[in-house]
């Protein structure tokens, strides 16, 4: 058996594990009215439709670049972060800024300005403007802090116009978006990150270096979980709170289960 063929009979077994246990305890689709390609078990494309010319992307590495040129895609909250980071990182040049809303734009680009003393170009007012932005300015790489519901989208049509795509938790919302992002990544041959800040965390990296010195001694059980107070979010009308409760209400579940199981998985 292949390696793409094996990894997605492997997922699937998982998922119908999943799905049998979802049942076995009183929890059905319908019951909260999702659509079955947003289920965790639904298994996505078989092995035998993947794109041909597709090389697997384990231990690729993409040539090295002396200078990166970044563009932004999202920076209203945590994009806005990330750009400000960027703006101070040695190694780096923003391109490009690019927004739904214009005068969230204009903040980005302003803030590049002041901070580096060039000013990028700034893309809004359409929800594929970014797609403008890729084809005219070709970066090296993108961060994608936008919505969830657009994040696998945006990052096969980053890699498709040459870019490596960095896109914030979760990375998709469905094993299918999932799936096609695999496949575009090594039709491509660009690298695409889920940036799961807790991973580097300083207390989890502590702890990841104790771990790896051997000083805790032998992991046999370990316990993660994500508890974060959201209600703040529910008077927000522009930042996640447009859109992030609907999938609280929708979705009995950790929304983020890489922040918890994240490190603990590096510990074990």
């Amino acid at each position: 058996m292949s390696i793409f063929s094996s990894r997605r009979e492997f997922l699937k077994s998982l998922g119908l594990a999943a799905g049998a246990a979802a049942v076995g305890n009183g929890f059905t689709v319908q019951a909260l009215d999702i659509p079955s390609e947003e289920c965790l078990w639904s298994t996505g494309a078989p092995a035998s439709s993947r794109p041909s010319g597709s090389v697997y992307m384990g231990g690729f590495r993409a040539p090295a670049l002396d200078r990166v040129r970044i563009a932004f895609i999202g920076v209203g909250g945590r994009g806005f972060s990330h750009l400000a980071q960027m703006c101070v990182m040695d190694g780096v040049e923003i391109t490009g800024v690019c927004d739904l809303k214009r005068d969230l734009t204009e903040r980005g680009v302003d803030r590049v300005r002041k901070k580096t003393g060039k000013k990028p170009a700034g893309y809004s007012g359409g929800e594929m403007e970014y797609l403008t932005m890729l084809r005219e300015l070709k970066p090296d790489a993108v961060i994608i802090s936008t919505d969830w519901s657009s994040h696998a989208r945006i990052a096969c049509d980053s890699m498709r116009n040459g870019a490596h795509a960095f896109v914030e938790v979760p990375m998709a919302v469905s094993l299918e978006e999932l799936w096609k992002i695999v496949d575009t990544s090594e039709a491509t041959q660009k690298h695409c990150m889920m940036m799961e800040n807790v991973n580097y965390g300083r207390d989890e990296l502590m702890f990841l270096n104790m771990v790896r010195q051997g000083m805790i001694g032998d992991l046999l059980h370990g316990e993660a979980s994500y508890i974060h107070c959201l209600v703040t979010q529910l008077g927000d009308t522009r930042g996640e709170g447009a859109w992030r409760p609907e999938y609280h209400t929708r979705i009995n579940g950790n929304l983020y289960p890489t922040h918890g199981l994240g490190p603990v998985a590096q510990y074990m």
